[in-house]
């Protein structure tokens, strides 16, 4: 449906006052690609004045998994 996204997580805060929607995706051309299309366009106009978005691009700068934590003990 969405090609090259790799991942989507919502994050809720505690005091229900935000949502960080982080998505993960191939590339940022397939992204910019998304963003520019009719069908993308159509669900953001359905949000508008709903909510604010607050867009960021950002880079993976460390992963950590529980495995890998425990195996460096």
């Amino acid at each position: 449906m969405f090609p090259g996204l790799v991942s989507a997580t919502v994050h809720g805060s505690v005091d229900g006052t935000r949502v960080i929607n982080c998505l993960r995706w191939e590339s940022a051309e397939q992204l910019a690609a998304l963003q520019r299309s009719p069908e993308f366009q159509q669900i953001a106009r359905g949000f508008a004045g709903l909510i604010e978005f607050d867009p960021r691009q950002c880079e993976v700068v460390h992963v950590a998994n529980a495995a890998r934590i425990e195996d460096d003990s």
